[in-house]
C-alpha cells in the first residue's frame, strides 16, 4: 500500500493544499487517492504530535492534554488505531496521502521520523514517500515572521541562525534527514517557484505528485489560505501584543484576542507587503547559499541556481515614525481591550444567568 506524506515546508501554499484536499476528499477517493481524517480533519497535526519526543513540550501539546509521557503514547495508540479502522475502508490500491508541515518543522530527530517511519509500516504501508515544497528562504522567513506576529511576538524577524526558521530554511539538512529515516529515493523535493509548477499553479502541481492529471469540472480549488500580513498590520499588530498576548496569565488563550487579528489585517488589507531590512535579506541569502546548491547539484543540476534571486525591492517609507506606531498601538489596543472585557463581561453575566435559571428548572421538574 502506498502513502505520500506532505511535510510542507511551512510557507509554502500548505493550507491551501489542506484545504484542497478536504474539500475533494470524497471525489479524490473516486479517483484512487484517499485523505483520510482520523489523523485531522485538514491538517494531520495528530500524526506529528504521535511521534513526539517524550521531552518534546510545545503549545499545540499542550493544548491537546498530551502532557505527560504516558498521554503522549495513549494518543499514538488511540490514533494508530483509528487509522486502522479507517484504512480498512479503503482499497489496497489506493494512494493514501498525508499532509502536516509540522511533520518537518517539529520532528527534527531520527527517533522521531523513526517512530513516524514505524507508526506507517505498522499500518500496512510498504511505499513511502515524503513530498516537500522547498522555497526562497527570505519569502519562507518574511511569511514566517508574519505568522509569528498574528500569533502574538513583539520582536523583529529573527536572524537566519535562529533556531526554528533556520530548520525550515536549511533544505538542505531538511533533505539529508528525511532521506536517512525513508531512503534516498523515498524523498520528493519540489520548488515552491510558479515558474517550476506543473501548469504554473500550486495545486495543480500538487494533483502531479500525487498521481491526478486532469480534474477539470470534477475537483474544487479554493483560494490561496493564510496570506501574510500587509506591512502596516505587522508594524502595528506586534506594539499591540505587548498589551494583547496570545496567552493569558494562566497560559491559556486569550479570549481578548479573539478578532484582533482579523480587524488589523481588515484594516490594511490594500497595503503594501512587508519587506524585511535589506542587510537581514542578505544575511539569509548568504546563510543558505551552501545549503541551497547542494540541493540544485543533488536535484536540480538542470538549473543554473535553485531559486531566481530575491525581490530587492526596499519596504517604502510609510511616513510615521517608530514613536508614532507605538502611541497608534496604545490607543488601539487601550479601546481593544475596554470594549472586548466589557462584551465578555456582559455575555458572561448573562450566561451564568441563564444557567442558574436553567437549574433552578431543572430542579423544579425533577423532585
Amino acid at each position: 500500500m502506498k502513502c505520500i506524506v506532505h511535510i510542507g515546508t511551512e510557507k509554502t501554499g500548505t493550507k491551501t493544499i489542506q484545504e484542497f484536499l478536504h474539500l475533494n476528499r470524497d471525489a479524490l477517493l473516486r479517483q484512487g487517492v484517499a485523505f483520510p481524517q482520523s489523523a485531522g480533519l485538514k491538517n494531520d497535526e495528530r500524526l506529528a504530535l504521535a511521534d513526539y519526543n517524550p521531552d518534546r513540550m510545545d503549545y499545540l501539546r499542550k493544548a491537546r492534554g498530551l502532557v505527560s509521557p504516558q498521554r503522549l503514547e495513549q494518543h499514538r495508540h488511540e490514533l494508530f488505531c483509528e487509522l486502522q479502522a479507517e484504512l480498512r475502508e479503503i482499497a489496497p490500491d489506493r494512494t493514501v496521502v498525508f499532509s502536516c508541515e509540522l511533520i518537518q518543522s517539529r520532528l527534527r530527530t531520527p527517533e522521531e521520523l523513526q517512530r513516524l517511519r514505524e507508526l506507517l509500516e505498522a499500518l500496512g504501508f510498504n511505499d513511502i514517500r515524503i513530498l516537500v515544497y522547498l522555497r526562497h528562504q527570505v519569502d519562507i522567513a518574511t511569511s514566517l515572521y508574519s505568522t509569528a506576529v498574528s500569533n502574538g511576538i513583539t520582536e523583529e524577524p529573527p536572524p537566519p541562525d535562529d533556531e526554528y526558521f533556520g530548520n525550515v530554511c536549511d533544505h538542505r539538512r531538511t533533505l539529508l534527514r528525511f532521506r536517512e529515516a525513508f531512503g534516498e529515493r523515498s524523498v520528493m523535493p519540489r520548488l515552491h517557484d510558479h515558474d517550476s509548477f506543473v501548469g504554473g499553479e500550486l495545486l495543480t502541481d500538487f494533483m502531479d505528485c500525487i498521481g491526478l492529471s486532469d480534474a477539470s469540472g470534477v475537483l474544487q480549488f479554493p483560494s490561496p489560505q493564510n496570506l501574510s500580513l500587509p506591512r502596516l498590520a505587522i508594524e502595528l499588530l506586534r506594539r499591540i501584543n505587548h498589551d494583547v498576548p496570545m496567552l493569558d496569565e494562566h497560559d491559556q488563550p486569550n479570549r481578548v484576542r479573539i478578532g484582533l487579528v482579523k480587524m488589523v489585517r481588515n484594516a490594511f488589507d490594500s497595503g503594501a507587503p512587508y519587506v524585511m531590512p535589506a542587510e537581514l535579506r542578505l544575511a539569509y541569502e548568504r546563510a543558505f547559499a551552501e545549503s541551497n546548491e547542494w540541493v540544485r547539484a543533488e536535484y536540480f543540476p538542470g538549473r543554473d541556481r535553485l531559486f531566481p534571486p530575491a525581490d530587492e525591492a526596499e519596504a517604502e517609507p510609510n511616513g510615521i515614525e517608530a514613536q508614532e506606531f507605538d502611541a497608534i498601538a496604545r490607543f488601539v489596543s487601550d479601546v481593544w481591550l475596554y470594549n472586548t472585557k466589557s462584551l465578555l463581561a456582559i455575555t458572561d453575566s448573562t450566561s451564568f444567568r441563564i444557567a442558574e435559571r436553567l437549574s433552578k428548572l431543572k430542579s423544579r421538574l425533577w423532585h
